[in-house]
């Protein structure tokens, strides 16, 4: 979903609004790096295969900025805002209830979108795409079908839907990559490679859950904790939980300029004259965080830059202050005082280093290759 806005004259076409690129690229030029924590990098059409840039643009502070400061944006905030639900799915600490809300919201909601733009007869390169789409659908029937098997047969004991995605295949590929010694750039293997890392990947892990509460290892913050034993909902409840999603939806097609929702659900396999035009997505995450540096060689035209930066900063700077910060060595190395709007704050270097910077491009030389875009189809 991240890379269908990208390609114009293909803007996605929402009720009375679009979702474009181009809202995208205007609040990022109106306001600082600091409100809305975008980069150039993250709006690259041509990478397409880039999970966390997805998961910045569906946040909402992303959707704040736009209300804010971008005219006629609604298209662009309701999509941002089903990407935003989207990526939340994937968080363990939704209830069972809540997650089926979610699901259904967005099924309805891309349901009734669809049908209406074959209503009105547009074309569906207007729309998400067809896999994206089928996805959808697909997932939000099959959560239903995982949910009451668990509840009937194993009384919610193994129901995890927060594993149920390609993220986790994703993270232990990535673990088995780093495993190379620190002068080699192989990060293809053979099976039986895979399966040599397979048995240290264990090892690795076991050792990590032992002393999980002795010791916390960095790479281990971000884990998501053991999750509760959920009550699952029964029959009732589900339908009961679904009828308030399509209603949820309906609402929020028709503020969008949609009437006369028919969410009927059509054959998932679009007809040859609905195919849309476009590049595909995938949700996938690309390898490695984004490198920051400043590359201007020009001392004056950098100053220059970081003025013009400074002016588009908002009332209040959303970075740190670490002004209660006293007596430590650090401060004259790490950290420096700025004045916003009358107001003293202590930051760091590197974070100001980043609001500064524009993002380098970080693409890995082989795997993410395959899906790198050479020209526009």
């Amino acid at each position: 979903m991240r890379t269908k806005p990208n390609y114009p004259p293909s803007d996605i076409i929402i009720g009375k609004f679009v979702a474009t690129r181009e809202h995208l690229l205007e609040m990022t030029a109106k306001i600082s790096k600091d409100q809305h924590c975008l980069t150039s990098s993250d709006l690259d059409p041509s990478s397409t295969m880039n999970y966390k840039a997805g998961k910045r643009i569906s946040s909402p502070k992303v959707s704040t900025c736009l209300k804010q400061n971008v005219e006629n944006s609604a298209g662009t905030i309701a999509y941002v805002e089903i990407m935003q639900q989207l990526y939340e799915l994937c968080e363990s600490s939704l209830t069972s209830t809540e997650r089926l809300r979610k699901w259904w919201f967005i099924c309805f909601f891309v349901r009734g979108w669809r049908n209406w733009l074959i209503k009105i007869k547009k074309p569906l390169k207007h729309f998400i795409s067809s896999n994206t789409y089928e996805c959808i659908e697909l997932n939000a029937h099959s959560y239903i079908a995982a949910l009451i098997n668990c509840r009937d047969q194993y009384e919610g004991k193994y129901f995890l839907p927060e594993y149920h995605n390609s993220q986790s295949c994703e993270s232990y590929f990535r673990t088995a990559r780093s495993l190379s010694t620190t002068q080699s750039t192989v990060i293809n293997f053979t099976m039986r490679d895979f399966l040599q890392k397979a048995k240290r990947i264990n090892t690795q892990e076991i050792l990590s859950f032992k002393i999980k509460n002795q010791i916390i290892l960095p790479r281990m913050k971000d884990q998501p904790q053991t999750p509760q034993i959920d009550v699952l909902p029964s029959n009732d409840v589900i339908e009961k939980i679904i009828c308030i999603s399509r209603q949820d939806a309906l609402k929020k097609l028709s503020e969008l300029g949609m009437q006369t929702i028919n969410f009927k659900m059509d054959r998932l396999l679009p007809s040859k004259s609905n195919v849309e035009t476009g590049v595909d997505d995938e949700d996938d995450e690309s390898t490695g965080d984004q490198i920051l540096e400043l590359a201007n060689e020009d001392d004056q035209e950098s100053e220059n830059d970081i003025r013009k930066i400074m002016k588009t900063v908002g009332t209040t700077l959303c970075l740190t202050d670490f002004s209660s910060i006293k007596g430590d060595n650090r401060i004259g190395k790490s950290f420096f005082k700025v004045v916003v709007n009358g107001k003293n704050m202590l930051i760091k270097k590197s974070s100001f280093v980043w609001l500064c910077t524009d993002g380098h491009k970080h693409i890995s030389c082989d795997r993410l290759q395959r899906f790198h875009i050479t020209q526009r189809r």
